[in-house]
């Protein structure tokens, strides 16, 4: 039977304990909840500050948290500082850099292998031939046509190597097929300039522009493949609005709907853009 509570005290009966017959006879136990309470918070309420060491170790904690995050803020920081000191640095030391390959390893030699091996015979190459920068420079305002964009197509096909034949017969620094080469020339030397199809046109135009006409006709078969080539870029960037990874398909693939889509042409573009941008980063061709 339970009994009422009186006041701050609760009286358990021993029934409501359900304590043995023989030890029935024990008397009633009372409890202050008071008393128990204070009891309890007394033993096991230790405030955090009372635990053995706990300031020295939270200090520590504390501190260990705050250093790593200023380190990071200064790491991150520094980063930023070495970025951008990097991007000064390149702009500044590849103009008219008297010995680009050294250049070249400094600021690419994170690379992969392949793309740095590529880009460092590509460098070789250009640098064997003294005049082929300023013909590219040349070239490329006359025709409107990106010189980086000239140099990533070269790098992408030959490396600058002039002696390069392909399987199929391309030839030259841009790898120009003979039957591209033969049909460019066709228009630029006996092409109508006006009442005539656009690729005819423009071709034909060509004869009024002295600068390419010079390099056109030079003696140096690897300058004509230049020039060649560079109006074929000039041309299909007409053809596609200036869209470099069409251009680029297209040229690397001929106009051939078979070889437009298959997987060496699919990777054409990219990679020569890639070459076309690490060339930029050399910053060989100072604007005017």
């Amino acid at each position: 039977m339970t009994q009422p509570e009186i006041g701050n005290n609760i009286n358990i009966s021993p029934e409501t304990l359900q304590i043995p017959e023989e030890k029935n006879k024990s008397p009633e136990l009372n409890f202050s909840v008071s008393t128990l309470s204070n009891h309890i918070r007394s033993k096991v309420s230790l405030s955090l500050d009372e635990i053995p060491d706990f300031n020295t170790v939270s200090n520590k904690v504390t501190s260990s948290l705050n250093e790593l995050k200023n380190k990071f803020n200064e790491t991150k920081e520094n980063t930023i500082d070495e970025t951008s000191l990097t991007i000064e640095k390149v702009i500044n030391t590849y103009k008219d850099a008297p010995n680009l390959v050294e250049k070249l390893t400094d600021f690419i030699g994170k690379l992969p292998k392949s793309t740095y091996d590529n880009m460092k015979l590509a460098v070789n190459n250009f640098q064997k031939n003294g005049d082929l920068q300023a013909k590219i420079s040349n070239i490329s305002k006359s025709l409107g046509v990106d010189p980086y964009i000239i140099c990533g197509v070269c790098t992408q096909e030959t490396k600058f190597d002039a002696t390069l034949v392909s399987p199929k017969w391309a030839k030259g620094l841009m790898q120009l097929m003979p039957n591209t080469e033969r049909g460019i020339r066709n228009f630029i030397e006996r092409g109508s300039k006006v009442n005539a199809w656009p690729e005819e046109k423009f071709y034909a135009l060509l004869r009024d522009n002295k600068t390419f006409m010079e390099m056109y006709k030079n003696t140096d078969s690897s300058i004509q493949n230049l020039a060649i080539g560079s109006a074929f870029l000039a041309y299909l960037s007409t053809k596609f609005w200036g869209n470099m990874e069409a251009i680029l398909s297209y040229y690397n693939g001929g106009g051939s709907s078979a070889a437009k889509n298959s997987k060496e042409n699919q990777s054409y573009a990219p990679w020569a853009l890639s070459y076309a941008k690490l060339f930029q980063q050399m910053n060989i061709f100072p604007t005017t």
